[in-house]
């Protein structure tokens, strides 16, 4: 027998835009051969769950049952499912399911699928609805789920699976060598206030990348101010009403904004991330050609001969892992007045 059926569940849903969470029985949820069943322990709160259950985005289908930073102990293992066991911690994300043949998922990249599947406010190809971590249990593919280490707190781990993956995949695909901040914002552990005038003319000009995780009104042109010339300012958060965008300091300093999608919690976009870099770093230096004009052609050029110096990505040019991983350490608040404790997340 391939599925098993399981118990009503309790959890809390928010039925209309107003947000407010409401006790809520979930229906009951056939488990199939290659998932896992959790008892959830904890669910973190990030923006997403918020928006999704107000409906900011025009999305939502109540009743809405957010938490998508879940962590939990596997209680039941489906008969095709290996990589747990009963009694297992274990840790969830954004991801429920994917299409699993176009170019993105035959890489592991899931995350930037065009029919991949929330874990919550969502539905399978099969029509089940997704119900988030605000319950006491929840059924995921094994595919979508990570083993927690035995020597960390579960509490601590709840906000990696989404806020902590997600920042951690922008530095993971940094370009930038050098300082880099996450600007003030909503994703993640704690919020931050922007930072006062004095603080902004202080750090003008002196980053190589800056992370905006702001879920709020935000103001490109602050940001991109902080960037050095060629500087790269990567959204992850969602702002409810469109930035503005003023196109001169972009234009004046050659600097890019990019977007980065949810982190996988998985390990496969680092992975694939691994198989590119180990491929010939030559290729994209001479595509870019002898006598080019492009700027730091030469540069680039003796990268390529230099094993140690970084590799090619599509003709982007990457960091060694070391390098990022210092890159990673330095991704903190950029400088502020304080943090007021009341702000931080629960």
């Amino acid at each position: 027998m391939e599925e098993q059926k399981q118990e009503d569940v309790f959890g809390w849903a928010a039925r209309d835009t107003s947000g407010v969470l409401f006790p809520f029985t979930l229906p009951k949820r056939a488990m199939k051969s290659d998932e896992i069943s959790l008892k959830v322990l904890y669910s973190g709160i990030c923006h997403t769950d918020l928006s999704m259950s107000k409906n900011e985005w025009g999305i939502s289908t109540y009743p809405v049952v957010p938490g998508h930073e879940v962590v939990g102990v596997v209680i039941e293992v489906g008969r095709a499912a290996h990589k747990f066991k009963a009694g297992d911690k274990a840790g969830v994300g954004y991801l429920a399911g994917a299409c699993f043949s176009c170019d993105r998922c035959v890489v592991g990249e899931e995350n930037y699928c065009t029919e991949f599947v929330c874990n919550f406010n969502s539905s399978h190809p099969d029509g089940t609805r997704t119900f988030g971590g605000f319950a006491g249990r929840m059924v995921i593919s094994e595919r979508f789920a990570v083993k927690i280490p035995e020597m960390m707190p579960l509490d601590k781990a709840a906000p990696l699976m989404c806020a902590g993956v997600t920042v951690y995949a922008c530095a993971d695909d940094a370009t930038w060598p050098g300082p880099a901040g996450a600007a003030p914002g909503g994703l993640g552990a704690r919020r931050t206030r922007p930072p006062r005038r004095p603080v902004r003319q202080a750090v003008r000009g002196t980053m190589d990348g800056v992370i905006s995780t702001s879920s709020g009104a935000l103001s490109l042109g602050t940001l991109n101010a902080l960037l050095k010339v060629y500087g790269k300012l990567i959204l992850v958060g969602v702002p409810n009403k469109p930035p503005e965008l003023p196109s001169f300091g972009l234009i004046s300093g050659g600097k890019s904004i990019a977007g980065s999608m949810v982190g996988e919690t998985n390990g496969e976009t680092h992975k694939s991330k691994q198989r590119r870099e180990s491929e010939p770093a030559a290729t994209a230096a001479a595509g870019e050609g002898e006598g080019s004009g492009g700027r730091g052609s030469r540069g680039r050029e003796a990268r390529a001969r230099d094993p140690h110096s970084g590799a090619s990505d599509g003709g982007r040019w990457t960091w060694p892992r070391a390098e990022r991983e210092n890159n990673f350490r330095r991704l903190l608040p950029l400088p502020s007045e304080g943090i007021d404790e009341g702000e931080k997340l629960v």
